[in-house]
């Protein structure tokens, strides 16, 4: 609450000292104020219980009146939040090989989106960005706060959109030029991947010093079990959905020296448990800095307490001169 006219505080105090000086030198009473007419033949004789209670009527009338003219504003508080937006573009394998059955008994892919859904609900105010890539890349979503947007085109990303391969240093290109350009000073690229290189016309080490020469930092996740034979969904066909056994390979030493050239971190997944975790991790450092301040939003009090103080004058006027009176026989 606060008062939007303190100075009349001060007008308050001087109609006081005023009121309390003259009613010591009893100026009121030597004004000889005399009503004429009928009213002169009424004899106001208000008993002890009247008077009483005229008297904190009038001094609650004051009091009101008093306190509506400082204008009283009562405030309802919002919390406002102020958060390092940080950039993050996810970059998602999309090749054969993430159709292989060891995240407890899903695709990689399957649960790759899933997390990676979870990812982006906790990140709300950042600005996220999609890329997917098999043996060519594209942008699937540009850096957007809409996470629904988002979360659907991860949803609808599906193996077979792209043919197959693995071009790992052409996706991080793609992403690197749509987010270097964005401002902000935090800027980080996911790349998700259970391949080797072997597609692409861009070098991965040369794409990670680029990346670094730039200042974004590159998370890499590698996907995949420690079995060497794994089971495989094949795509649906005229006898439906097979599945078959089949080999991965997983370059963990191009994305740890990725990782570690842009100042990043490379995680290993064996499981959908591990995928979940790993996001986390990056989530947690990757975390806002938040800083909260509080505003206010303000409703004047001063017409409604204006209407009761001229309420309860009313009730003075109509107490002090016709009911606590007594006319003469």
């Amino acid at each position: 609450m606060r008062f939007a006219n303190p100075w009349g505080l001060i007008l308050i105090i001087g109609l006081l000292i005023l009121g309390y000086w003259a009613y010591r030198r009893k100026i009121f009473a030597r004004a000889g104020f005399v009503p004429v007419g009928f009213w002169a033949k009424i004899v106001r004789q208000v008993d002890d219980k009247g008077a009483i209670v005229l008297r904190w009527l009038k001094f609650a009338t004051l009091l009101v009146l008093s306190v509506a003219l400082l204008r009283p504003q009562w405030g309802k508080g919002y919390r406002e939040v102020e958060a390092k937006v940080i950039d993050i573009m996810l970059v998602l394998d999309i090749s054969g090989s993430m159709l292989a059955m060891d995240m407890g008994g899903e695709t990689r892919i399957d649960a790759a989106k899933e997390e990676a859904i979870r990812f982006i609900e906790g990140r709300e105010g950042d600005r996220i960005g999609l890329v997917l890539f098999a043996s060519k890349t594209f942008l699937q979503c540009p850096l957007t706060t809409d996470q629904g947007l988002l979360k659907k085109l991860i949803s609808d990303s599906q193996v077979g959109m792209i043919e197959d391969g693995t071009a790992i240093g052409s996706a991080i290109v793609t992403a690197i030029n749509h987010i270097k350009d964005v401002p902000g000073k935090s800027k980080v690229i996911v790349l998700l991947t259970d391949g080797v290189n072997n597609a692409g016309k861009v070098d991965p080490i040369t794409a990670a010093k680029l990346a670094k020469k730039l200042g974004i930092k590159i998370y890499t996740i590698g996907v995949g079990s420690d079995q060497e034979v794994v089971p495989f969904l094949l795509p649906n066909s005229v006898f439906g959905q097979r599945v078959s056994q089949g080999h991965t390979e997983l370059d963990e030493g191009l994305l740890k020296e990725i990782a570690d050239i842009t100042a990043g971190k490379y995680f290993r997944v064996r499981d959908k448990k591990g995928m979940r975790d790993v996001f986390k991790q990056i989530d947690s450092l990757e975390k806002h800095k938040i800083k909260e301040k509080r505003f206010y939003i303000y409703k004047d009090m001063f017409p409604n307490l204006l209407k009761l103080g001229l309420f309860l004058l009313i009730i003075v006027v109509l107490l002090e001169d016709l009911v606590l009176v007594v006319i003469p026989q």
